[in-house]
């Protein structure tokens, strides 16, 4: 069993309000947690999608080895793009965030 080692603040979309049980959300959703030593955003978002079954197509491609193209996933302030954002490492402290794409004109 791993220890925590830090925790990380992840920040959920108001879009995601009804999924997660959250009544009246500000516009974003903060949730805290602790993490382990090589824990990353692909940890997290399985941890994630454990407690909240319906967030697994979201977040999650498939087959769950990386992150849906359907939302957009912001690290601190940076905005993780390309292949294997599952593998981005956390680290005590950081901000995770996901957001839905949105598309449109």
């Amino acid at each position: 069993m791993q220890t925590a080692t830090g925790k990380i603040t992840l920040k959920l979309s108001s879009a995601f309000a009804t999924i997660i049980n959250v009544k009246n959300p500000s516009s974003l959703i903060p949730i805290d947690r602790e993490i382990s030593g090589g824990a990353t955003v692909g940890t997290v978002l399985k941890d994630l999608v454990s407690k909240y079954p319906a967030l697994g197509e979201l977040v999650l491609n498939p087959d769950q080895t990386d992150v849906s193209e359907r939302i957009d996933v912001v690290l601190n302030s940076t905005l993780l793009k390309g292949n294997n954002i599952a593998g981005t490492e956390l680290h005590d402290g950081d901000m995770l965030f996901l957001l839905p794409v949105y598309e449109g004109g």
